[in-house]
């Protein structure tokens, strides 16, 4: 999920105050965020993400990558 900005959205991306509504909402296992401005301070956020781990149980972590790759393992059905 993206969480450009620390202070607000705008009409493309989320930012940090509605990514954390919406992973409330959701209840994800585990949430990385992606596509940081600037703006946001690396260590001061994970430090506010791992206190989210202790009080509410988000597990939500910081992504330094723009995009995720999965593995993929493609079976013959032949």
């Amino acid at each position: 999920m993206d969480d450009l900005r620390p202070d607000r959205s705008s009409t493309t991306h989320f930012g940090l105050p509605r990514a954390l509504d919406e992973v409330r909402k959701i209840k994800p296992k585990r949430t990385l965020f992606t596509s940081m401005m600037h703006l946001m301070d690396h260590e001061k956020l994970s430090e506010y993400l791992m206190q989210l781990m202790e009080t509410e149980g988000l597990d939500v972590q910081l992504y330094l990558h723009n995009f995720l790759f999965y593995p993929v393992q493609f079976v013959s059905i032949a």
